[in-house]
């Protein structure tokens, strides 16, 4: 017979758990969400391919058409996002970023590029693997989303000032153009 006086031993997940903050621009909105999710980054997350085209987020808040951060918005506890009407995500750092993996350490290098993409410009950094061509890494499909560190993004008719994040992952299947600067 078990004894009941004693509290039951909690199991411990195999996998650490990490909150990622992130915003995604759609062609109409912004949306504010957080994920608490075994993957490491944000990049990781959303190019899953098991992801059935969604990312489903843990809070997400959806700010009105043509509305900027702090102004109207509905926020919820839970809510899904359509991968393929996001036209990029920036992960939003608010700590250290978790320990690098050792096992996935590769040699890469970077390369500026512009992106057009909706309304928007974006210029950054594309790191790809030390001895693969830009071109090569561009054209192909995978992944969806492609990172740029150190990326500017500003709107095409110039309304609005450009902003600089740490690294945006932009939509490959919404890109109007990606260009070597």
């Amino acid at each position: 017979m078990p004894n009941l006086d004693r509290p039951a031993v909690s199991q411990t997940s195999l996998f650490s758990r990490v909150r990622i903050r992130f915003r995604a621009r759609t062609p109409n909105r912004w949306i504010d969400g957080v994920l608490i999710t075994a993957h490491r980054r944000l990049s990781d997350a959303v190019n899953r391919e098991d992801s059935g085209g969604v990312l489903v987020a843990d809070e997400i808040q959806v700010y009105e058409q043509g509305g900027s951060f702090g102004g109207e918005s509905q926020q919820v506890e839970f809510g899904c996002i359509n991968l393929a009407s996001v036209l990029f995500f920036v992960p939003v750092t608010d700590g250290p970023p978790p320990p690098r993996d050792s096992f996935a350490m590769v040699k890469t290098r970077s390369e500026p590029v512009r992106v057009g993409i909706g309304p928007y410009e974006i210029e950054g950094r594309f790191f790809l693997i030390a001895d693969a061509k830009v071109r090569d890494a561009i054209a192909s499909p995978k992944p969806a989303f492609l990172g740029l560190k150190s990326a500017t993004v500003r709107q095409v008719d110039g309304a609005g000032s450009a902003e600089t994040f740490d690294s945006v992952l932009v939509n490959r299947r919404l890109m109007d153009y990606i260009v070597s600067v």
